[in-house]
């Protein structure tokens, strides 16, 4: 078991050694509902629960939406 839980570590290891941010962006404009399906993720992120203390309001998402030219 404890040879499953070494190959485990390695192998965590291995994908944040390589872990790469890619910025490639495109002119698609995601739906409504893929952003809100992001946020909602986003939500689930860990955070440092002593830097914000009783706070009930420590995170705020902002969707901004450019209207296009008719």
């Amino acid at each position: 078991m404890a040879d499953s839980v070494d190959n485990q570590c390695k192998t965590l290891d291995e994908i944040l050694e390589s872990r790469r941010t890619v910025r490639n962006f495109s002119e698609e404009i995601p739906t409504r509902e893929t952003v809100e399906q992001i946020l909602r993720s986003g939500l689930q992120a860990p955070y440092a629960a002593q830097a914000v203390g009783e706070s009930t309001v420590f995170r705020r998402f902002l969707y901004l939406k450019m209207e296009q030219n008719p």
